[in-house]
């Protein structure tokens, strides 16, 4: 079946699962990184540009994603994401 390229439908027929990194993960992964290696208040807010950058990235691959994995990705990384930070509260 043929879809042209401007219809919204274009792309939900392949099935991607990994693609080259997109800005807001770029970011989570740099960022987590950076806390990782600093410490005290620096460190801090890193991590807090990591869980905000991959939340953006969750709900960014949950609304938008190309196909049912990318979307599944988005919901069990957000879901994670969210275990993780109520466990250390």
């Amino acid at each position: 079946m043929h879809v042209p390229a401007e219809s919204p439908e274009y792309g939900r027929h392949k099935f991607v699962i990994a693609q080259r990194p997109n800005k807001s993960i770029l970011v989570a992964l740099v960022s987590r990184a950076g806390a990782a290696l600093s410490s005290g208040w620096l460190a801090d807010a890193l991590y807090g540009v990591f869980v905000f950058s991959l939340a953006f990235w969750a709900m960014q691959e949950i609304t938008r994603g190309i196909n049912w994995f990318r979307r599944l990705l988005g919901v069990v990384v957000l879901t994670l994401l969210a275990v993780s930070l109520l466990r250390k509260m």
